[in-house]
């Protein structure tokens, strides 16, 4: 019976051994289901009359391993982690490091020891040895993390998350709400909403694109600035590049030159923005409520900034031309202003 229940899984391995060395642009699979298909398909061919449960089990293991591994292999060409990346993009590295076996201090900072580490890695790997955090160095490090996952690789996940404003506990408990994030952050990047964390989300944390959501209103997280495109001195969301451009046109067709002071900003830009304004404390920075900061500041990971739906306009307060034009006109647009703030327009009003 036993026999008969692991033949049903199986199909030829050397299906399975062509897979051996897969780069990211031969092998794109990005979740544990597309892994277990192939699971199935390369162990199909094994004659469990002459094979023994311990081999058949054996081999399941084993390819299982390799299937799942090649799960998350799909980190894109422009995924880089350099010493201006960012504290999340560098400790995130880090504690893939350091779940490799190449332990560092997860302190943020790109430096020698941490560059001696992925050294060792590459060498380890057989890549080229040159201590830069590229897409081959990344698509080794990284592993497909899930819900119940727990670990190292989870914490990296986690740290990868609030780069993009989940405020998680880094506990490497990948939950109920580790998931949530991942999802939010997935659609609001185009990805296939699977609360996985395979190749294409990894990328995101480390730079790279994601699938731009072509419709503003499936943008409902901060978004990598590889989503963002520059209309004039404007950086917003892809989505909203064409109505921003057609607006800016009438408005200067009617003699009214809409000038920027700010537009799309990362989550450690804000977070900068909250430790200049509120305070350098946790609470200070996640949890402060923004009328308590001096000027006002939302929290990381919920301004529509993040998300480049939303513009601060420069001198455009109640009484200037600047206002009275978009009071005017700006709805055709999709823009909505946020009563307290003159001068912030985004895609929702908020």
């Amino acid at each position: 019976m036993r026999l008969t229940a692991l033949a049903t899984l199986i199909a030829p391995l050397a299906a399975l051994s062509a897979l051996a060395a897969p780069t990211p642009d031969t092998i794109n699979l990005a979740t544990r289901d597309e892994a277990d298909v192939i699971v199935g398909r390369a162990l199909a061919s094994v004659d469990p009359s002459t094979t023994s449960v311990t081999d058949i089990e054996r081999e399941i293991s084993r390819v299982e391993v390799g299937a799942h591994a090649l799960a998350a292999r799909d980190v894109g060409k422009d995924a880089f982690v350099t010493a201006n990346s960012g504290i999340h993009s560098i400790q995130c590295l880090q504690y893939l490091l350091t779940a490799r076996g190449f332990r560092t201090d997860r302190d943020g900072i790109l430096g020698a020891d941490t560059i001696a580490q992925i050294k060792a890695f590459q060498k380890s790997k057989g890549l080229t040895v040159d201590g830069s955090a590229g897409p081959a160095t990344l698509s080794a490090l990284i592993a497909l993390v899930e819900s119940g996952d727990t670990g190292v690789f989870a914490k990296a996940a986690q740290k990868g998350l609030n780069k993009f404003g989940a405020k998680l506990e880094i506990d490497g408990i990948f939950g109920a709400s580790s998931v949530a994030a991942t999802k939010k952050l997935q659609t609001a990047n185009g990805l296939t909403a699977s609360g996985k964390v395979g190749g294409s989300t990894w990328s995101l944390f480390f730079g790279g694109a994601g699938k731009v959501a072509a419709d503003c209103d499936n943008v409902k997280a901060s978004v990598a600035k590889s989503a963002t495109t520059l209309v004039g001195d404007f950086r917003v969301h892809k989505c909203l590049a064409s109505n921003l451009k057609a607006m800016l046109a009438a408005a200067k067709a009617d003699g009214v030159t809409l000038s920027h002071r700010s537009s799309y900003r990362s989550t450690e830009e804000q977070i900068a923005i909250r430790k200049q304004y509120c305070g350098t404390t946790h609470y200070d920075i996640y949890e402060k409520p923004s009328n308590q900061c001096s000027p006002h500041a939302a929290p990381p990971g919920t301004t529509r900034h993040e998300r480049g739906l939303a513009i601060d306009f420069l001198n455009c307060r109640d009484t200037t031309a600047c206002f009275k034009w978009l009071s005017a006109h700006a709805a055709k647009y999709h823009f909505k202003n946020y009563p307290p703030e003159n001068w912030h327009w985004s895609y929702d009003g908020y």
